[in-house]
């Protein structure tokens, strides 16, 4: 018998068996839902909005039910990513004249405070967020990134060229600094979609930044978690990759951050059953590493070595048909 952490609740496989797999909605066609997390006791925070002046928070339980909806009016969002903190959920999003915004809610989803930051008027919609060691905050848009101290207010923005060929997806806060993941839609530095990274230290300088591609495969990121800091520093990087015969692939790279991002080693995985690409969410468990995939969720050693690979997940939910799914075991 084996165990994995799904959503972060430890289960043990016995077989698969599915506890719920249905479509919910909220009945107005006003409304979109943005992003969404899942929780340890198994339900799903999914952040959306209503109309052009209203925020959602519903929550759904582990049988796929609605048990809480709460409106927030005076903004809507386009974009948004929450994570979970001890005393509650940050979500940053952007809103209509603002384009940045940090709103705080307590464990009751009670509203402790909302902040709007003027960065630009545009491309500076949040795509990630993180939280720095003093109790700051760094928030990553398409052009911007932005520090934010303990008290919320901006310590520095450090501002990138407007491309629209570079798309800037994740970024981790480190002890000396912050890596910035993103990808080229197009054009990259070595060919097609490569990945790349950016290390900017603690004052918004940017140190170096590193392409990672060939020109046979397009390699890109498909979500805001794709990375995780291994333990001892290396960068552990989850994306997809796409070959000349456009058949999608799982692509794993582990880099030396303490040598300007060199890789130690990169894999890429052939088609399987389930298939092995498009990750959406990355947990380390013990020494090992599991990934949720669009299609399934697989463990790695720290080696890159597959240790087992199977067709459940952590919620996965398409927001354009309100889809969401868990599986258990």
């Amino acid at each position: 018998m084996k165990s994995i952490i799904v959503g972060f609740l430890l289960v043990a496989i016995t077989a698969a068996i599915p506890t719920w797999d249905k479509s919910v909605s909220i009945s107005s066609a006003a409304y979109e839902a943005v992003t969404s997390l899942s929780l340890p006791d198994g339900f799903v925070i999914i952040v959306g909005t209503l109309g052009g002046s209203t925020t959602t928070i519903s929550v759904v339980d582990n049988t796929g039910s609605f048990v809480l909806i709460k409106k927030y009016t005076g903004f809507t969002m386009s974009s948004a990513d929450i994570f979970v903190e001890d005393d509650g959920f940050l979500i940053a999003a952007s809103q209509t004249g603002n384009p940045m915004v940090l709103l705080k809610l307590d464990l009751s989803y009670e509203v402790m405070w909302c902040k709007s930051y003027k960065v630009s008027t545009s491309q500076a919609s949040p795509n990630s967020v993180a939280r720095t060691d003093d109790g700051g905050y760094i928030v990553l848009s398409k052009n911007y990134l932005v520090r934010l101290t303990n008290t919320h207010a901006i310590n520095w923005t450090l501002g990138f060229s407007a491309s629209s060929a570079q798309q800037k997806d994740q970024v981790l806060a480190v002890s000396d600094g912050f890596i910035i993941l993103g990808h080229y839609n197009s054009n990259g530095t070595i060919g097609g979609a490569d990945l790349f990274i950016t290390f900017v230290n603690n004052n918004g300088i940017v140190q170096w930044t590193k392409a990672i591609g060939n020109n046979i495969e397009n390699e890109v990121f498909v979500g805001s978690h794709t990375a995780i800091i291994y333990p001892g520093g290396d960068l552990l990087l989850f994306a997809k990759t796409t070959d000349a015969s456009s058949t999608s692939r799982l692509v794993v790279c582990r880099l030396d951050m303490s040598n300007f991002g060199a890789i130690l080693w990169q894999r890429i995985y052939s088609a399987s059953t389930p298939p092995m690409h498009s990750p959406n969410a990355v947990r380390t468990f013990g020494e090992d590493i599991i990934v949720s995939l669009q299609s399934g969720i697989a463990s790695f050693h720290p080696n890159g070595t597959v240790n087992w690979v199977d067709r459940v997940g952590f919620f996965v939910i398409d927001v354009s048909s309100f889809f969401l799914k868990q599986i258990y075991f």
